[in-house]
């Protein structure tokens, strides 16, 4: 099970330094105009969403972690 949690660690870890390209990869396929040019909009969302995706990861892996840490403790301490 550790290693299913590290391996979700490096993933978000991933996931975060790679906001950069993500966001390019965003702005070309959705918010580019004919012209090339490049909507305000398009550099807002494309920004917010692969933040939302590494917070809500994040988020999971903690509440999975508080999960499976509370499954571990005995039962007497309840």
């Amino acid at each position: 099970m550790t290693a299913a949690f590290s391996i979700a660690a490096v993933w978000i870890i991933l996931s975060a330094v790679g906001h950069d390209s993500a966001k390019k990869r965003c702005l070309s396929s959705f918010f580019t105009a004919n012209d090339g040019t490049i909507s305000s909009e398009g550099d807002a969302l494309c920004t917010i969403f692969p933040w939302a995706d590494v917070g809500i990861m994040g988020g999971l892996w903690v509440l999975l972690g508080a999960v499976h840490v509370s499954n571990l403790l005995p039962s007497s301490i309840y």
